[in-house]
């Protein structure tokens, strides 16, 4: 990526301390123990990433999980809408779970144990995975040769603030906000929606999520992968 356009490198690394945990998770049944990289040294590799790229005039990092790799889109999203940047490269990784994370969003008994790894998928996997996406202006398009493969029209996020570990309302006033926000941001109403890829962790929001994406997109293909690519 060259100097001619001002651009942006998110490095969404889910290695960060929770809980207490420094750079070695316990997987007790799930995996034996996994060795991560401190969030300095994930800082650090960001910044030498970058180099091997091209040239950035901003560098991040952030650590992630299913949503907070969405916050790093939406990070970037806001940076090359503003016209701080003309272009964001998002990469998003996770690379270990620990048991007290899972705990804490009472999702430990819904993840695949090893010994389950062969049967039928009811639950989600423990897994890793990667995502890379990058967000273009008009200049950074012209200067690159590239097409573009995807418009984003629109990217909501709401935090809410209720007593279940997941902070989510059960009657889905944020799910109900985020779609209302992104709609009106797309100019779209819901029957412009032809696919809705869904959360769906088996865990405490499921029903919710399934009850509005049912109620706001209805003819919408549904799909859900979570379960086959791990908690990621």
């Amino acid at each position: 990526f060259s100097s001619s356009c001002r651009n942006g490198l998110i490095l969404a690394s889910g290695n960060s301390k929770m809980l207490g945990y420094g750079s070695t998770l316990n997987k007790s049944e799930q995996y034996p123990t996994v060795k991560l990289l401190p969030l300095s040294i994930t800082q650090i590799y960001a910044g030498k990433l970058a180099n091997s790229l091209g040239e950035f005039e901003y560098i991040s990092t952030d650590a992630t999980s299913c949503v907070s790799g969405h916050a790093a889109l939406y990070q970037a999203n806001l940076l090359v809408k503003s016209g701080e940047l003309d272009r964001v490269i998002v990469i998003s990784a996770d690379n270990g779970i620990a048991e007290e994370s899972l705990k804490f969003f009472r999702e430990q008994t819904l993840t695949l144990s090893l010994a389950e790894e062969t049967k039928q998928i009811n639950k989600f996997r423990l897994g890793q995975a990667a995502n890379v996406i990058v967000l273009e202006n008009d200049i950074a398009m012209k200067s690159s040769g590239n097409t573009a493969v995807g418009l984003l029209h629109g990217i909501s996020l709401t935090a809410e603030i209720n007593s279940n570990p997941l902070g989510i309302h059960k009657d889905g006033a944020g799910y109900k906000l985020a779609i209302d926000k992104v709609l009106k941001q797309a100019n779209m109403v819901p029957k412009d929606i032809n696919v809705v890829k869904k959360h769906n962790t088996l865990s405490t929001d499921n029903e919710i999520e399934n009850k509005l994406v049912s109620l706001y997109f209805k003819g919408a293909k549904e799909v859900s992968y979570k379960t086959r690519i791990g908690h990621t």
